[in-house]
């Protein structure tokens, strides 16, 4: 089939089956519609010209009731099926076919008008009648209808029609491709940003790399990627991976197209064979032997992903397409996710006090790890908070669960550093170094945690690089002691970071001067203070009144 007849065709039923919904919304017995005129267009020239018919006049019509405002709409049509989709249910196909004379697309005006209930009055100068059915230009029947979207795919021959949202024809970051409406999923720039990420998409399911949204594969290389893919990595931190499935699950549901099924169900099934069997996620799925094999929390990676299973079997009304089997894995994977996390968090000892999570832990025996040389095992004031978060939205949760959140706010509570601000932006000891991070004592000043937080004293961990990384033209090296706090050997790392604690003539640890000790690349390259749990005492209270549950600390 032609693609200007097929998409001819498809926009009449779409008037005929999207805005029909209108006529029986409404209550009211409509008024009966008045005889159509029949109009002729002129002939050729020195050719007889037929006048219009006039109607027998009628009496005045009682006023027609106005149109019922309806929400959103989609409606998917298929080249060469003999049904369409209208809002997830499947319809037969059963109306006239539109014409297309000298490019312009012709709509049978009474099709039109029953679809539309006689809401809508067109003037008849457009008019022109073919076989003795009346049509009009669908750009006069269009100029009566808003918040209308139309999206092609060319390579399953689908057309998407929404309607009753406006939708953006602008090209879409990203960053922004999961915060687009409902009605913007099936649209000319979704299909694209799919097939882009169809195209990057490993075969273990995952993305190795982030997708350059500026190159266009050709349809067949896309489609030779999803029916052949290669590539056994995948990232799972930095909002890599799990953002491209949820993205391929929206598109599958708004246009049905399989590709897009292929794609999402690939990645579910990938992440979920990466996950260690004791629940935690590597960075990498290939899990190599490296640290980035080692189950992670930097960067939110299992969080991240467990964060999206909950939000599957939760809120089951956005995920109607995964269903079955794949649903009860994504359940199996999210459960033993969760006890994972309750048999990482880790207990202090020397404290006596059960804190929070490392940002990387071992693969077998859960205890915390190195990351990079600067990354020490440690309490992470950053990924920590993320994991309290997301127990926080887990529904009727169980008394193990309740005790870990319990635990994990009361630690936070404990660790935050009162008393001091942390200040960016200053002038470094030479202007040839830029700017300068630096932390300040201010009496009213709170809100501030250590990104890396001693297992045993709660101290903040400062921890360079191994060699440093040290500015030239003048040389810090002229200032820079290499021996503050010693190195500190780790798994990965046969010498790792040098740790740069000061401490006080009292034996009190000297916290700004520590930091002022790491080099200038680290301070200003690498986040080590933060407020990341600023927002857990707000977020407990309501997780407490939302669970009807009080506060044991």
């Amino acid at each position: 089939m032609k693609l200007k007849h097929f998409i001819s065709m498809v926009l009449i039923c779409v008037l005929a089956v999207v805005f029909l919904a209108a006529c029986s919304s409404n209550d009211e017995e409509q008024p009966e519609p008045t005889e159509t005129p029949h109009y002729v267009e002129q002939g050729e020239t020195g050719g007889e010209i037929e006048q219009p018919t006039i109607p027998t006049p009628t009496p005045e019509p009682e006023p027609t009731p106005a149109p019922v405002a309806r929400g959103f709409e989609r409606v998917i049509f298929r080249d060469g099926a003999p049904y369409m989709t209208h809002n997830e249910q499947l319809v037969v196909i059963d109306g006239g076919v539109p014409l297309v004379v000298d490019g312009v697309l012709l709509v049978p005006v009474e099709t039109a008008q029953l679809a539309l209930c006689n809401y809508l009055v067109w003037g008849v100068d457009d008019s022109i009648i073919i076989d003795g059915i009346t049509f009009l230009p669908l750009q006069t029947i269009a100029s009566e209808l808003d918040n209308v979207s139309v999206g092609w795919d060319a390579i399953s021959g689908t057309l998407i029609v929404t309607t009753g949202q406006t939708v953006s024809q602008a090209s879409v970051s990203r960053n922004a491709m999961n915060n687009q409406s409902a009605a913007w999923f099936g649209s000319n720039e979704s299909i694209r940003i799919g097939n882009i990420l169809l195209f990057f998409q490993q075969a273990s399911g995952g993305w190795a790399t982030t997708p350059n949204f500026n190159m266009q594969p050709s349809y067949e290389n896309i489609m030779l990627r999803v029916e052949n893919p290669f590539g056994t990595d995948g990232l799972l931190d930095n909002g890599n991976t799990i953002p491209e499935i949820r993205f391929l699950v929206s598109m599958y549901q708004a246009t049905g197209v399989e590709r897009f099924w292929i794609g999402l169900e690939r990645g579910i099934r990938g992440v979920i064979a990466s996950q260690y069997d004791n629940g935690g996620f590597p960075q990498r799925m290939a899990r190599p032997v490296t640290y980035h094999g080692e189950i992670t929390f930097n960067d939110h990676a299992t969080t991240d992903v467990l964060s999206f299973w909950l939000d599957i079997t939760v809120n089951r009304q956005n995920f109607p397409s995964i269903t079955g089997e794949l649903l009860e894995l994504v359940q199996e994977s999210l459960d033993r996710g969760i006890q994972g996390i309750l048999d990482m968090q880790i207990y202090s000892e020397q404290q006596g006090m059960l804190t929070a999570w490392a940002a990387q832990h071992h693969r077998e025996t859960l205890e915390p790890v190195w990351g990079r040389a600067f990354e020490p095992p440690s309490i992470s004031g950053n990924e920590g908070a993320r994991v309290v978060q997301f127990l926080m939205n887990i529904p009727n949760p169980s008394p193990e669960v309740q005790h870990s959140i319990h635990s994990a706010v009361a630690f936070f509570a404990y660790t935050e550093i009162i008393g001091y601000r942390h200040v960016e932006g200053v002038p470094a000891r030479h202007p040839s170094w830029g700017n300068d991070r630096i932390i300040v004592e201010d009496a009213n000043a709170r809100g501030l945690w250590a990104r890396f937080i001693c297992i045993d004293t709660f101290e903040p961990l400062f921890v360079d690089r191994n060699p440093p990384a040290l500015r030239i033209n003048p040389n810090e090296s002229d200032y820079y002691d290499p021996i503050v706090g010693g190195f500190l050997p780790g798994l990965h790392l046969p010498l790792g970071g040098n740790r740069r604690a000061v401490y006080n003539e009292d034996g009190s640890f000297n916290l700004v001067e520590s930091y002022a000790a790491l080099s200038h690349e680290r301070r200003n390259g690498y986040r080590y203070v933060g407020n990341w749990p600023n927002a857990l005492p707000a977020q407990y209270q309501a997780w407490l009144t939302r669970n009807n549950l009080t506060s044991p600390n």
